[in-house]
């Protein structure tokens, strides 16, 4: 008796899944009542147009991770390309996504020599390295005003449809479409995108199939999975510009099963985020991103009661150390130079001194802290020149 109860239960099941199918199979195929319709046709279109679907779809998302979340319009996407500061690498134009800081707000400075807040790294007896170091250009994920990333991917995969299909190459019927419309769907939050393993591409694209015979099928529902991690990667990406751009010390690395590898390019670079877990054509997803250089911070030389010297005093930098010499008392003094950097660049010091000390009166030099850049951080100091009797 039970052995017949679960055969029923079983063969319940198995209807309940079939009958699943027509459903599907019936909301995205519609044939008309005037005959038998060749259904291995129909299925090779929908196989087409899916394959497509998929294709555009696979090279949207990989040429979006390479320019750093952005598809520009010469592409398909919906960036104009003189409106983004993009670094040339590897043929790709990379956006720079941590761009340097700009304006003033609080205490902080963009701008030396205050950058990047006064008497820096000292505060209130302590030392911090949390200031304001740049500055967040990541597009956002989902749909904005301002248009994101899924705007993005559902323009160039629309515009790349148009080029992948040719109908033409089907020679025993006539299709005929409607206007289109992409969906992306992505994980839209923590608990979504902690389990995220892809993300989904729907195109409603009504078209009608009419065979020799005026028998008439039409199509309108395709969907893909992209084995792509895309909400967990760019949060990943958002986390690790934040923490650069607030924390000096802060340097991009692999983390959350993410591996990231840091590609210098003179002053530049780009930060390339690869993930094992998205694979697209038999290779990780990268998500890349580029830094413009930023200006060293020289930490606050504190010359403490030192505010007066003789004419003759010499200055002078050697392994470090500022080294102040007064020649009329035989006195010398010693400053260690430090600085950071946040693009982790070697720095080195140097002096502005030109007329220093020569007669008495007001007189000051210059250090500065320079890592190759195109800006250098700087302190001037300044004394009253006393006549050495």
């Amino acid at each position: 008796m039970k052995a017949q109860i679960t055969v029923f239960i079983i063969l319940g099941v198995l209807i309940l899944a079939a009958f699943a199918v027509v459903i599907y199979v019936a909301s995205s195929m519609t044939k008309s009542k005037t005959g038998p319709v060749d259904v291995l046709e129909t299925q090779t279109v929908q196989d087409y147009v899916t394959s497509c679907l998929e294709s555009v779809s696979f090279e949207g998302i990989k040429l979006l991770g390479k320019q750093g979340g952005y598809l520009f319009k010469s592409q398909g996407g919906i960036t104009a390309n003189a409106n983004l500061s993009t670094l040339s690498y590897e043929g790709y134009d990379v956006a720079y996504d941590l761009a340097p800081p700009k304006g003033d707000f609080a205490y902080y400075y963009s701008d030396p020599p205050m950058y990047p807040y006064n008497r820096f790294p000292y505060i209130s007896g302590n030392i911090s390295f949390t200031g304001f170091y740049g500055m967040n250009r990541l597009p956002a994920l989902f749909k904005t005003p301002k248009k994101g990333i899924q705007d993005s991917l559902e323009q160039y995969i629309s515009e790349g449809m148009d080029e992948c299909v040719d109908f033409s190459k089907f020679a025993s019927f006539k299709v005929t479409q409607r206007p289109k419309i992409v969906t992306v769907i992505l994980a839209a939050n923590k608990t979504h995108f902690e389990g995220e393993r892809f993300f989904s591409v729907l195109l409603d694209w009504p078209m009608n199939i009419t065979y020799s015979t005026g028998e008439k099928v039409e199509l309108n529902n395709f969907a893909v999975k992209v084995p792509v991690r895309l909400a967990s990667i760019y949060y990943f990406a958002n986390e690790m510009i934040n923490q650069d751009i607030s924390n000096i010390n802060y340097e991009p690395h692999s983390a959350k099963g993410f591996d990231v590898s840091i590609d210098k390019l003179n002053k530049d670079s780009v930060v390339k985020i690869s993930d094992p877990m998205s694979i697209i054509a038999d290779s990780p997803f990268e998500f890349w991103y580029a830094r413009r250089n930023r200006a060293p911070a020289l930490w606050y030389i504190d010359v403490g009661g030192l505010s007066s010297v003789y004419t003759g005093t010499k200055v002078s930098i050697h392994n470090d150390v500022l080294k102040i010499e007064d020649i009329c008392e035989d006195e010398e003094y010693n400053f260690n130079l430090a600085a950071s950097d946040p693009d982790n660049d070697a720095v080195t010091f140097s002096l502005d001194k030109s007329g220093f000390a020569s007669s008495p009166g007001p007189s000051s030099f210059t250090v500065y802290a320079k890592d190759g850049g195109s800006v250098d951080d700087y302190q001037v100091l300044s004394f009253n020149i006393i006549q050495c009797p």
